[in-house]
């Protein structure tokens, strides 16, 4: 990934094993903290991802990215994450993820959505919009 290489990324975990090592200081770290996890879905259990996931601090935010197979797996760390009720739904289907941030989806989805293009979930409620493209 690119931002590998960003220096403004202050630390990089690609080993999902090393996750709760590594990021353990962020729980009680003071000053604004942003963590970003790719693939949440790779990561199973995390006690450290947890604490993160439900920590009430306004100065820390937790993005994570995950594929729609995750909503089934309720004892996962991720789904605090969906009680924010905020969340970008890329690739939408209809009837398949409305319950994933508790909040009524549309049922019909605008035809030939480009890559990209999907909603943005904000406080129960959802507009169209369009992210960078790769």
């Amino acid at each position: 990934s690119p931002l590998r290489d960003l220096p403004e990324i202050d630390l990089l975990v690609t080993d999902p094993a090393d996750v709760d090592e590594r990021l353990a200081h962020v729980v009680d770290a003071e000053g604004p903290q942003l963590i970003l996890v790719d693939d949440v879905d790779l990561i199973d259990k995390s006690e450290t991802l947890s604490a993160l996931a439900t920590s009430r601090r306004s100065d820390l935010h937790v993005i994570g990215v995950g594929r729609r197979e995750l909503k089934r797996q309720y004892n996962h760390w991720a789904a605090a994450l969906t009680k924010s009720r905020k969340g970008v739904w890329l690739q939408p289907s209809p009837g398949l993820d409305g319950d994933l941030w508790a909040t009524p989806m549309p049922r019909h989805i605008p035809p030939g959505m480009p890559q990209g293009r999907g909603f943005l979930i904000a406080d129960g409620r959802i507009e169209l919009v369009q992210t960078a493209l790769p």
